[in-house]
C-alpha cells in the first residue's frame, strides 16, 4: 500500500514559509550589497581627505572673517560664514536676485538649500556680506558680562557659495545629490574650488559688495590650499560677466551652438577661471 503524504501542521508551514522568505531576503540583499567594505565603513572612508585634514579645514572655515572691506561712499563690509540667523534674510536675497531668470527657484527650495549649508562641511561653505562691522567678539563679551540683550547681528545683504569637491557641487557621478548644480556640458575640474549662487540684495547693489565678496572668497580658497577658482555665468548676463572679468576671471569655454539654442535663455553659459596662485595646484585635501 502506497504511503500517503501528510500535510504539515499550520504552525510548521508558517515557520517554514517564514524561514524561506528570510532566506530569499538575505540572498537578495547579498546580491544588491556592493562588494568590498561594509556600507557604513565605505561611506566614512569615501570622505575626501584624512580626518585630521578635514578637521583643520573646518577650523579654518569657522575662523574665517574679512572685516572693514571698503565699499562706495566710505562704507565698509564684513564677510563671514553664514549663520542660522541669516537664513530668512538670505532666502529673500537669493529669491530676489534670481527672480525671472532661468536660475529662479521656489522660496522653499532656496530656504532648504541654505538650511542644508548650515551643517559644517569642509567640502563647501556659504560666505555672506554684511554692512559695517559684524564683531563676534562684542557679542561674546556682552554675554559674558551678563547682558541679556547683546548687540544684534547685522543683516546679511549678499551671499556666495564655495564648493571644493565634485560631490559638494552635486555631480551624481561623484556621489553628489544635486544633479542640477552648475552646467553639465561645461564641467569643472573635480579638485577645483567652484563659486556659485552669488547674489546681492537689490537695495544694496552698486556699492561694491559683490567685489568685496569675491575678494574674500579668493582669500579663503588660498587659506584652504586652493590655487584657482572656477564659475559659470550666463552668456547674456553682461553685468555679471563684466564683474568677473574685472575681478580677474578668464573665459575658458562656452557651450556649443546647439546647447545655446536649446538653453532656457538662448544664450547658454560660459565657464570662467581665476588663477590665484601662479603655477599652483589645488591641494585642499592633500595637505
Amino acid at each position: 500500500m502506497a504511503a500517503v503524504a501528510r500535510a504539515a501542521p499550520p504552525a510548521a508551514r508558517a515557520r517554514a514559509g517564514g524561514a524561506s522568505r528570510r532566506r530569499r531576503a538575505d540572498e537578495d540583499a547579498s546580491r544588491l550589497r556592493p562588494r568590498g567594505r561594509p556600507p557604513r565603513l565605505r561611506a566614512f572612508t569615501d570622505a575626501v581627505g584624512s580626518v585630521e585634514r578635514r578637521h583643520d579645514l573646518l577650523l579654518a572655515q569657522a575662523a574665517f572673517k574679512r572685516a572693514r572691506l571698503p565699499l562706495a561712499n566710505d562704507d565698509v563690509a564684513t564677510v563671514r560664514p553664514m549663520r542660522a540667523a541669516d537664513v530668512r534674510a538670505l532666502t529673500e536675497v537669493m529669491s530676489g536676485a534670481f527672480k525671472g531668470t532661468p536660475d529662479e527657484r521656489p522660496r522653499a527650495r532656496v530656504a532648504k538649500y541654505l538650511l542644508d549649508q548650515l551643517e559644517p562641511n569642509p567640502e563647501e561653505i556659504c560666505l555672506v556680506a554684511v554692512l559695517g562691522d559684524d564683531d563676534d567678539d562684542d557679542d561674546a563679551r556682552g554675554e559674558e558680562d551678563g547682558d541679556a540683550s547683546p548687540r544684534a547681528t547685522a543683516t546679511p545683504v549678499a551671499i556666495a557659495s564655495l564648493s571644493f569637491t565634485a560631490r559638494a557641487r552635486g555631480d551624481p557621478a561623484n556621489g553628489g545629490a544635486r544633479s542640477d548644480a552648475g552646467a553639465g556640458s561645461l564641467p569643472v575640474p573635480t579638485d577645483a574650488p567652484y563659486l556659485c549662487n552669488m547674489a546681492v540684495d537689490a537695495a544694496h547693489r552698486r556699492k561694491g559688495l559683490a567685489r568685496a565678496l569675491l575678494s574674500a572668497c579668493d582669500d579663503l580658497v588660498v587659506e584652504m590650499g586652493g590655487a584657482d577658482v572656477w564659475l559659470h555665468v550666463r552668456a547674456n548676463d553682461a553685468a555679471a560677466t563684466a564683474l568677473y572679468e574685472s575681478a580677474g576671471y578668464d573665459e575658458m569655454k562656452r557651450e556649443s551652438a546647439m546647447r545655446r539654442f536649446f538653453s532656457a535663455d538662448g544664450g547658454g553659459v560660459v565657464l570662467m577661471r581665476k588663477e590665484l596662485v601662479p603655477g599652483g595646484v589645488n591641494a585642499i585635501f592633500d595637505a
